[in-house]
């Protein structure tokens, strides 16, 4: 569940802290953008339902050539085009703003991707040295067991508690680790100013 600082907008004046982001689209440039879209997006929905609503009644109404009912149908048509109008400025709008997004969301994407893969390297840091703690431990419980054996003719304890692939499982943790490192790296190199 998410907490109650992560679901809070930021304040304008207050510095925004990206570890409370759950989302991209949280980030305070790409927020107002984001709820701009989903506002558009409403007022389409609602252009198509009005626009269905009147098709219902144009098509209901009877087809035997009296006055009344032309003039019913013209301003049914005439409601329709303003509508069918308004939903291509919207649509257009939106094709604007998702060109915005876009160019606005690679910035952002920059800039959390630097700051969580920094992240990952610490706990990644993490990871490997428990993995080489029970590495160590492994080795001294297997020369343990073999000892038992060797003299009682018995493990004592079961040998089948040991994992046969963690050698394996902390060197692919190691060469992550040195992969996260040999990106932050280049990014750090991409964002020094060029002489």
């Amino acid at each position: 569940m998410p907490s109650a600082a992560s679901s809070k907008a930021p304040v304008a004046g207050e510095p925004f802290a990206l570890t409370v982001m759950e989302r991209l689209n949280e980030h305070p440039t790409l927020r107002p953008l984001a709820e701009r879209r989903v506002g558009l997006n409403q007022r389409l929905a609602a252009l198509a339902i009005e626009a269905s609503g009147l098709r219902r009644q144009q098509g209901s109404l009877p087809l035997d050539g009296a006055f009344g009912t032309s003039v019913q149908r013209r301003a049914l048509e005439d409601r329709l085009h303003q509508l069918e109008r308004a939903g291509g400025e919207v649509e257009t709008e939106l094709l604007h703003l998702s060109a915005e997004i876009e160019r606005v969301e690679a910035c952002v994407r920059h800039e959390v991707g630097t700051w969580r893969t920094l992240e990952s390297i610490t706990a990644l840091q993490g990871f490997v040295d428990a993995l080489e703690v029970l590495s160590v431990a492994s080795v001294a419980f297997e020369d343990c067991c073999k000892t038992n054996y060797g003299l009682l003719q018995s493990w004592i304890v079961p040998k089948q508690v040991l994992d046969l692939s963690l050698p394996h499982r902390l060197q692919m943790a190691r060469t992550s680790l040195e992969q996260l490192k040999q990106t932050v790296a280049r990014l750090e190199d991409e964002d020094e100013p060029r002489p």
